[in-house]
């Protein structure tokens, strides 16, 4: 086969794609004693003629990337057949958050797929010891990955937490997410709609659904707004669309008459 052949035949498909991920996923684990540490975030990089070529179907990708990692990790979860019970394999922040990029990479062939995974440690004051994140970078080429890089950051500050969200996504699964910064806008999301808390929701739920406010000075009050197509209501009462409410610390949050988001001030 000549080169233009090969050329014209190397692709990175959506499967290939959710595979480099998994795969990724499976390079960067953080054995403790009594868990293992996987990472939850992933930047995915493509030549600009898959990213072209995919970036109709981005948000399907992300989906079933989520769907992938979480049944990975249920597998390798299961007990086995002989011996101990496995340790548990767990996303170090909760949510998967999965973002794909166009490669500017000028080596970047086409097929070619680079994940960068991000595994943050908690903070540790009593012993001195600041957050750092553990980054692993993937290449996979040609329907095999092999790892090119790992490498440590420090974290400057350690991330606020203002408020946590719980809630049973549409696949099935318990999902955790935190408010980190004090305007957030929460929903579906997608690549033309970022969201600061992407939800793993039906349709029902709007890609841009509520936002959020975090109020210190006024002694640390949660304003919610509505913006979204089938409502919400906070412990039962329906909210006015547009209109700023105080949220209690602790909520019942329904989406669209159907999702309920467990809220929580921290």
């Amino acid at each position: 086969m000549d080169t233009e052949s090969k050329t014209r035949q190397a692709k990175a498909t959506g499967r290939d794609i959710i595979l480099a991920i998994v795969d990724n996923m499976q390079e960067a684990l953080e054995p403790l004693l009594y868990s293992t540490l996987a990472p939850s975030r992933f930047d995915v990089y493509l030549h600009e003629n898959d990213y072209e070529r995919v970036k109709g179907i981005l948000e399907r990708i992300r989906g079933e990337s989520k769907q992938a990692l979480d049944a990975r990790l249920e597998q390798m979860n299961k007990k086995p057949l002989f011996g101990a019970d496995p340790i548990k394999i767990e996303p170090a922040q909760g949510d998967w958050a999965i973002r794909i990029f166009k490669s500017e990479e000028e080596d970047f062939e086409p097929g070619d797929i680079m994940v960068d995974s991000a595994l943050t440690t908690a903070v540790t004051p009593e012993f001195g010891v600041g957050a750092k994140t553990q980054r692993v970078v993937t290449v996979r080429s040609r329907g095999e990955s092999r790892r090119i890089k790992t490498y440590q950051e420090e974290a400057a500050a350690a991330e606020p937490r203002f408020a946590k969200f719980s809630y049973k996504g549409r696949d099935g699964q318990r999902h955790e997410s935190f408010m980190t910064k004090k305007d957030v806008l929460v929903g579906r999301g997608g690549e033309n709609v970022p969201c600061d808390i992407e939800l793993v929701s039906i349709e029902d739920v709007s890609r841009s659904h509520f936002y959020l406010r975090f109020d210190e000075e006024k002694g640390r009050e949660f304003w919610i707004q509505d913006v979204s197509k089938f409502g919400t209501a906070v412990n039962g009462k329906k909210l006015e669309k547009g209109q700023w409410t105080l949220l209690p610390s602790k909520a019942v949050i329904r989406l669209a008459e159907k999702v309920d988001l467990e809220f929580e001030a921290l």
